[in-house]
């Protein structure tokens, strides 16, 4: 029997903690704005007892940030390296399959040559991080910043049209072999430019709320299709 057991999941938790320090830390930076400002009005010049305090909130935002940033950065990875564990382990499996199965070997052939064109590129994901590496070390070049979001958004709608090409292909031939979970579409279908727009419109509520419910989603999928596949083995074994 193949081990399963190497499938890789999203680390929820680090999801959880990223939001929640991107959250604190931005609550300190406007913090710290808002003293600054309320001292202004009220002495013309900031008293450098305020000042330091300042300097104090600020670098503690920035930690915050980083961290934040760091644990996201992980998260934004795993959306894709987990996805794309699970296609080479099925193909692994499906192989296997066929070996033990010789006389449904040309079902299984058809259903690895389409899943073997399924996969999460990494060049966006790596292009996205190394803008917005030289935009904190440039701010003042914003092309950095436009080309981190650009790529950014080219390595979301790699993951969403994966996981909606993974999940369909995997309805499709475990009804055949007549082991289709009933939840197997655990990814919600969703488009890219609405995540965008939604995002803005709501300030980036929306995209909080996406982080978290993604991760989950997809390591959802990754137990459905687990018991599917064992399931399968089974039979054959």
């Amino acid at each position: 029997m193949i081990d399963l057991t190497v499938e890789k999941k999203v680390n929820v938790g680090l999801a959880v903690f990223g939001v929640i320090l991107s959250l604190v830390g931005s609550l300190v930076a406007t913090s710290s704005m808002g003293m600054m400002s309320a001292d202004f009005m009220e002495r013309g010049m900031p008293s450098m007892e305020m000042v330091y305090e300042n300097m104090g909130l600020v670098v503690f935002g920035s930690i915050l940030g980083l961290v934040a940033t760091i644990f996201l950065l992980i998260v934004y990875h795993q959306w894709s390296s987990v996805l794309n564990t699970n296609v080479t382990n099925t193909i692994n499996i499906f192989e296997y399959l066929k070996q033990k199965d010789p006389d449904k070997a040309p079902e299984y052939d058809a259903f690895l040559k389409s899943l073997r064109n399924i996969k999460v590129p990494s060049w966006p994901y790596w292009l996205f991080f190394i803008s917005m590496l030289l935009y904190w070390f440039l701010p003042y070049l914003v092309i950095f910043s436009i080309l981190s979001i650009v790529f950014f958004l080219i390595h979301l709608h790699n993951v969403f049209t994966v996981a909606d090409k993974l999940q369909e292909l995997k309805g499709k031939a475990y009804r055949e072999f007549g082991n289709l979970p009933q939840d197997i579409n655990a990814i919600k279908t969703r488009n890219v430019l609405i995540v965008l727009l939604l995002t803005i419109v709501t300030l980036g509520v929306y995209w909080i709320y996406l982080i978290i419910k993604l991760s989950s989603e997809i390591n959802s999928f990754i137990e459905v299709d687990k018991v599917a596949r064992q399931a399968i083995l089974s039979k054959i074994s």
